[in-house]
This record gives C-alpha cells, sequence and structure tokens, in this order.
C-alpha cells in the first residue's frame, strides 16, 4: 500500500469481521465511484442529504461510502481477507494512477 493510501482496522460487532476505513487523497466522486462500480454491483442512493453508494462484489468484498468524503469502509470475506484486501488495494492504486 502506497503512502497515498491509509486504512485502520474497524471495529464492529462481529467478532471475526475484517472491515477496514480506507482514506484517499481525493474525494468520492461520480468518476471515481463508478470506477470502483466496475469492481461488482453498484448501488447508489442519491436522494438523501448525504448520497451513499455500495458496491459488492462475487469474491465478497463490499465498500460502503458517501459521496463527497474522502473515506470508505471496506469489509473482506474472513475466510481469504488478506488476498482479497491486497487484490483491493492494487485496485485502488490504479485508480490513483489515473
Amino acid at each position: 500500500m502506497s503512502d497515498r493510501l491509509r486504512c485502520e482496522k474497524v471495529d464492529n460487532c462481529f467478532a471475526n469481521a475484517r472491515t477496514y476505513r480506507y482514506w484517499m487523497p481525493f474525494a468520492l466522486d461520480e468518476e471515481k465511484v463508478s470506477f470502483l462500480g466496475q469492481m461488482g454491483e453498484l448501488f447508489v442512493k442519491k436522494n438523501l442529504r448525504r448520497p451513499f453508494f455500495r458496491i459488492e462484489t462475487d469474491r465478497g468484498v463490499q465498500m460502503k461510502g458517501i459521496f463527497g468524503d474522502k473515506s470508505m469502509k471496506v469489509s473482506f470475506p474472513e475466510e481469504r481477507w488478506e488476498e482479497e484486501q491486497k487484490l483491493w488495494e492494487q485496485k485502488m492504486e490504479e485508480m490513483m494512477e489515473e
């Protein structure tokens, strides 16, 4: 992971949860969310005061965030979280290079 992408583990009610909050050097606008949406199924709820998105991949990774924020939560499947986290971080690095 580069210096541009920062993360920390998020505590939640599930004992073995692998959820992390990632901070990016950019705001999550429609272009960035659309790029991330290529990783899976994108759900968008724009008619709220703080529009949000959720992406679910066929590999079990879930991303959740709010448009305009510079962070999002990412949950990785417990049984192969290290592999999935590495792949996801590589995809984020690609996005930051474009």
